[in-house]
């Protein structure tokens, strides 16, 4: 059988939601779908504006063709310096805007 990355990663996202709950019952989780729905880019942004997020968590899997290749991997847009990097903001909204092309060339997002 082979997985597909839209169930691997909605199992996550619930398991996530589920840990987060637990350990911060206070904490507003959102997710952008719950079941076997596909939302575009640009609807799943608006969601995390429309919400007023502080925090976008957007969860992929990665194929590679060496079967003993493992890890995760983390991409973090905001302000400040990565110290490991010397990246700064304005290199992180350089990215940003890149990643949200997407976004940008909708005109309108509301539907």
């Amino acid at each position: 059988k082979i997985a597909k990355e839209k169930d691997i990663c909605l199992k996550v996202a619930l398991k996530l939601e589920a840990a987060l709950k637990q350990k911060m019952p206070r904490l507003k989780v959102i997710l952008t779908r719950r079941k076997d729905v596909f939302k575009e880019v640009w609807r799943r942004g608006y969601i995390a504006n429309k919400n007023g997020a502080q925090i976008f968590l957007s969860i992929h899997c990665n194929a590679a063709k060496n079967k003993r290749w493992r890890g995760v991997e983390a991409y973090v847009i905001g302000p400040g310096k990565d110290e490991r990097t010397k990246r700064n903001y304005a290199y992180s909204q350089s990215v940003a805007r890149r990643e949200n092309k997407a976004v940008l060339a909708i005109e309108d997002c509301t539907q």
